[in-house]
């Protein structure tokens, strides 16, 4: 099987504070582990600079949302 991980909150950039984004992707590496050692394949994607900065301190935020799908979009082009 395969996966495709979104993490949008385990990104090493961004204004989220430093302890939410470790314990987010400390989480998230724990369950990629889990799920690569029952044979499946994942891919995890966390945001770039850009995207990180576009969701900002409040990843609910919908008035933040166009500006987060475009640099997603965009994100995704350059992969």
């Amino acid at each position: 099987a395969q996966v495709m991980c979104l993490s949008p909150t385990a990104s090493a950039h961004g204004p989220l504070h430093p302890m939410v984004r470790a314990g987010s992707a400390a989480i998230t590496l724990l369950e990629l582990a889990a799920a690569r050692s029952a044979g499946v394949e994942v891919e995890l994607i966390t945001p770039d600079r850009r995207s990180a900065t576009a969701i900002g301190a409040d990843p609910m935020a919908p008035e933040r949302a166009q500006a987060v799908r475009a640099a997603g979009y965009q994100q995704g082009l350059s992969r």
